[in-house]
């Protein structure tokens, strides 16, 4: 099981594979023709192999190997959407936004507008300096009271 984990092939999906097998020679009661219990014709498990058990054995492995790509591909597409997503708008978005500003430095104009302080932004600053001020004070106070 550990060298099929890095697949990302679960000990379920082994059971589920192997509980198929078993109910394709007897319908359903778990004996293969051969005697054996679940998963005895296939090449996880031992046991002899006959004309119906090695087709059946190779159906088998083709359907485990669709589940571990099955796995990989999943892996795979969510490793591309991160690198998508970081090529199409973190990478370039910062890279347009250096170029806009850089741009923006040359126009005088719109860099005056720029750098005025807004009169509702000072309203708020001075505010929060006067809020941060008298909560300072009173934790000054507070501590001279340990």
């Amino acid at each position: 099981m550990q060298s099929v984990g890095r697949y990302g092939v679960t000990a379920s999906d082994l059971v589920r594979l192997g509980a198929d097998e078993a109910n394709a020679f007897d319908g359903g009661s778990g004996m293969d023709k051969n005697g054996g219990g679940p998963g005895s014709g296939s090449s996880f498990g031992g046991g002899a192999v006959s004309g119906d058990s090695l087709t059946l054995s190779m159906a088998r492995e083709t359907q485990f190997s669709l589940v571990a790509y099955g796995h990989i591909i999943q892996g795979r597409f969510i490793d591309i959407c991160c690198l998508l997503v970081h090529k199409l708008l973190v990478k370039d978005l910062q890279i347009e936004m250096q170029e806009a500003f850089t741009e923006l430095c040359y126009e005088e104009e719109k860099l005056e507008l720029l750098m005025e302080n807004d009169p509702e932004t000072v309203k708020a600053r001075t505010e929060l300096e006067a809020s941060i001020k008298r909560l300072s004070e009173s934790l000054r106070r507070l501590n001279k009271c340990d």
